[in-house]
């Protein structure tokens, strides 16, 4: 009987899609949060040690998902709080055709909403991607406030501040329909910038498996905010404001995570973005043979550097 139920039990996780084997793994659960719209899926992850009185928020990128962390949540759980979420549009969250929903403002409004439900008396950020812009303007609203000092650490992994190439801009002016049926090109083109030759086919195989039309819509809204010089400029110098580094007051140690086989945001704009915000040479870590979703490819080094760099252990 033991071993029909694990024949059972192996036959229908080969039934399920890639999502569902997801919803298996992290939970289901949506919340509805004000200040946001729509209900978002939120992934809270108590600390197994015990008591604690830390959250770390893991931030994902455009068109990624919570799902993303899922290699590492298991360590990282075992020593503090942990809270992970679905951006609007994103994962398990609402997929809506309304491009006034997938604005940067309307995605930091998301993280806000999120970071006020969970935060704790000390709270640390690991953003990867364009999550990191959104979690660097989260700390700018924060220091406006005067609640800098609620954050206490950030890990910010593969985020860059410049415009796509021109091809890739050019890519944004094609309407939704075409930018669908040109998908499969579009993924390829994608993949060889995102990934390595080492790349555990896997890991490929799963992100190719959502990839959905709607997330071409999505990525076509709030890339074209990216392509916008003029707003990640700004960012840029919230970012920088946020954090505090370089003569602000209360500054909020920072961490930057890259990779050397990253194409998509290459090493040398990782290098310079993090120059820019004055993040130190020591807290400056390159993830060698990997790509861009370091994440997926190297959850162990990614799990050595957030413990070493940021004080998880609760002292309760």
């Amino acid at each position: 009987s033991l071993l029909w139920a694990g024949f059972c039990s192996q036959l229908k996780k080969k039934m399920l899609s890639p999502l569902e084997q997801e919803r298996n793994e992290l939970g289901y659960h949506m919340e509805k949060l004000p200040g946001v719209s729509n209900y978002l899926r939120v992934i809270h992850r108590p600390c197994q040690a015990g008591s604690s009185d830390k959250c770390l928020f893991l931030v994902h990128g455009g068109g990624g998902r919570a799902g993303q962390f899922k290699y590492i949540l298991p360590s990282l759980e075992s020593h503090c709080n942990v809270v992970t979420f679905d951006f609007l549009g994103h994962g398990d969250s609402p997929k809506i055709q309304d491009p006034s929903l997938y604005t940067a403002d309307q995605h930091l409004q998301s993280l806000r909403a999120v970071y006020e439900k969970y935060k704790m008396k000390e709270n640390y950020f690991l953003s990867h991607c364009y999550g990191s812009i959104h979690t660097l303007r989260l700390l700018k609203v924060l220091r406006d406030e005067g609640r800098q000092g609620e954050v206490a650490g950030v890990c910010l992994m593969s985020v860059g501040a410049t415009p796509p190439s021109l091809a890739a801009r050019s890519l944004l002016h094609l309407p939704v329909w075409l930018m669908v049926l040109l998908r499969p090109l579009l993924r390829s083109a994608m993949n060889s910038v995102t990934y390595t030759p080492s790349t555990d086919p896997a890991i490929i195989e799963l992100e190719d498996s959502f990839a959905t039309p709607h997330r071409v819509y999505m990525m076509k809204v709030f890339g074209s905010e990216i392509a916008d010089k003029r707003k990640l400029d700004q960012w840029r110098r919230e970012g920088k404001y946020g954090l505090g580094l370089g003569g602000g007051t209360d500054p909020i140690p920072a961490s930057f995570i890259c990779s050397d086989g990253d194409h998509l945001i290459p090493f040398k704009e990782c290098k310079e973005f993090a120059s820019f915000l004055q993040i130190p040479d020591h807290r400056f870590h390159v993830v060698e043979r990997c790509g861009h979703k370091i994440m997926l490819e190297a959850p162990g080094r990614v799990v050595d550097i957030i413990l070493s760099d940021l004080p998880l252990k609760s002292k309760l």
